[in-house]
């Protein structure tokens, strides 16, 4: 059974076992790896990215953040396609 919880301003159906549905598939830890680490750390080790990324974020109100239209337009479309140089490379 599905059920639907709200991220923010943003609903989204989990399994049973409490993973995030994306189609007809539950998101595991191994497809975040494969989707998501295993694109960042050739180019920056993972754990750096993350922490910077949180960094970032703490620059903002919580209310762009969970609405999915503000953190778009507020949040990560500034920095996209520069990250590296606008966030991870900020303290270096």
């Amino acid at each position: 059974m599905r059920t639907l919880v709200y991220i923010g301003n943003e609903g989204a159906y989990t399994s049973e076992e409490g993973w995030y549905i994306i189609g007809e598939e539950s998101q595991l830890p191994q497809h975040y790896d494969r989707q998501i680490v295993s694109k960042i750390d050739p180019i920056l080790p993972y754990d750096r990215a993350w922490s910077s990324a949180l960094e970032y974020l703490r620059d903002f109100p919580r209310s762009d953040l969970l609405d999915q239209s503000k953190f778009f337009s507020e949040v990560y479309r500034p920095v996209r396609d520069r990250f590296l140089e606008e966030v991870a490379e900020r303290k270096a």
